[in-house]
């Protein structure tokens, strides 16, 4: 008793895993977030969306560990942003372009390292995220952002630093 070369599901068991000829095993393609999206991201949802944004397409363009280290200094320049943000409150020109300068900061580093919409379009094994994906990743950035927050003042009032909140009320 043998095993039948043509029943599928065993000849699944024993085909090279590395076979390029057999479609069942290619990889997925890695998805990645388009200029636009991370632009459009950031913009909405602040600079912890944007890192995230931009860690992602570096693990889809093989440089997960440069992603995560990326990630990491996004999560540093988002402290730094809220500090700023929190110091200077009552002036919306600061936070206004505070906001545009990391919105165009990151569409920049995304377009200078290759992940605009025609990098994807160039390589079949990759796809665009959908904009819930962008929306979705971004709520959560936001509620990450309050966390930071938090951190962020607790850390600074350790330090004796504090904010004035109650001059905004006026």
């Amino acid at each position: 008793m043998g095993i039948d070369s043509r029943d599928p599901t065993m000849q699944a068991l024993y085909d090279d895993p590395e076979d390029t000829k057999n479609p069942q095993s290619k990889p997925p393609p890695s998805q990645m977030f388009s200029t636009k999206q991370v632009a459009v991201g950031t913009f909405f949802f602040g600079p912890l969306a944007g890192s995230y944004y931009l860690k992602k397409n570096f693990a889809a363009f093989g440089r997960p560990a440069f992603g995560r280290q990326f990630f990491s200094l996004g999560v540093l320049y988002t402290m730094a942003y809220l500090v700023v943000m929190l110091s200077f409150l009552e002036n919306d020109g600061v936070a206004i372009l505070l906001t545009i300068v990391t919105t165009v900061l990151a569409g920049t580093i995304a377009a200078k390292s290759g992940m605009g919409t025609a990098a994807v379009a160039a390589a079949p094994s990759r796809q665009l995220h959908s904009w819930g994906h962008v929306i979705g990743a971004g709520i959560l950035s936001v509620i990450g952002i309050f966390v930071l927050g938090f951190v962020t003042i607790s850390l600074l009032s350790m330090f004796g630093i504090t904010f004035d909140f109650e001059g905004l009320s006026e």
